[in-house]
């Protein structure tokens, strides 16, 4: 019995630490997608939301983290060359947002990404997410699924056993984040803004302002469902477009503003943000 159990206690570390290359391995791929992607927009000029997607993936405190779980687990050589490609794709974007396109792609040209870029993407698909090794020692796929191998040595059922429990808690966090956003109070504001879309960065006013969202008046139209980046007084807070009418769009921020943003917008800074009422 003993033997049974070791041997499932095995399997079952083999199982986690492979899954954990499997998901660094995956959060690398993002962002070695995101730079594809951003490059190819450089080259071209189509698809200017890409610039957004690889600023959100590049921002910290998400790849620090990710920098740190890589040497965790080992993969020391692939934390250095990312921390490098991650600072030279933040100089990129700051390059595109203060000289434009055509300039930032010279500059890439100049850099030689594309080559970094190879190079990362090899060394990622070399970490060791793969099934477990058949008989004989083999480095392949033995004849029964990795699902099977996994349910055999009870793997599966304590995740399943997570997932049930997680799905319970994620339910209750998500009915109770409703009832916050509906409950946070709305003051009426006029805080000059910025709105970054997928057609780019453009002036705006914040008129009507809570931890939940917010009423933005612009010239520019954004589509109802976008994903929008909202800059105002040294913050940052991501938001999807919920209406659209008459020239002003309604934002529900994806994570509620903390109390401190609030009053540092509404409260502390009288001669840039002019509050008129709350609601």
């Amino acid at each position: 019995m003993l033997l049974v159990v070791l041997g499932l206690s095995t399997q079952s570390v083999q199982a986690s630490d492979n899954l954990s290359n499997c998901r660094l391995q995956n959060d690398v791929g993002n962002i070695i997608m995101n730079s594809q992607e951003f490059l190819k927009y450089l080259e071209t000029g189509s698809g200017a939301n890409t610039v957004l997607r690889l600023e959100r993936s590049l921002k910290d405190p998400g790849v620090s983290g990710l920098l740190q779980r890589l040497i965790d687990n080992g993969h020391k050589n692939l934390a250095a060359q990312l921390q490098s490609f991650v600072k030279q794709q933040r100089q990129l974007v700051f390059s595109h947002e203060k000289s434009g396109r055509r300039t930032t792609a010279a500059t890439a040209l100049d850099m030689r990404v594309k080559g970094q870029l190879s190079s990362l993407s090899r060394r990622n698909t070399a970490l060791p997410c793969r099934a477990p090794a058949g008989a004989g020692g083999h480095n392949s796929v033995s004849g029964r699924s990795v699902a099977q191998s996994l349910l055999e040595s009870g793997v599966l059922y304590f995740f399943g056993i997570i997932l049930v429990v997680g799905g319970l808690a994620a339910g209750g966090m998500a009915w109770w984040s409703q009832v916050s956003m509906r409950r946070a109070k709305r003051y009426s504001c006029m805080i000059p803004c910025s709105v970054v879309g997928a057609e780019g960065r453009q002036a705006a006013v914040i008129v009507d302002l809570s931890r939940a969202g917010a009423i933005v008046d612009l010239k520019k139209s954004i589509a109802q469902g976008e994903e929008v980046e909202l800059n105002f007084l040294g913050e940052t807070a991501t938001g999807r477009v919920v209406r659209n009418k008459n020239g002003s769009i309604t934002l529900n921020f994806l994570t509620m503003l903390n109390t401190a943003v609030i009053d540092k917008a509404l409260f502390d800074e009288p001669e840039t943000g002019l509050v008129l009422a709350g609601k």
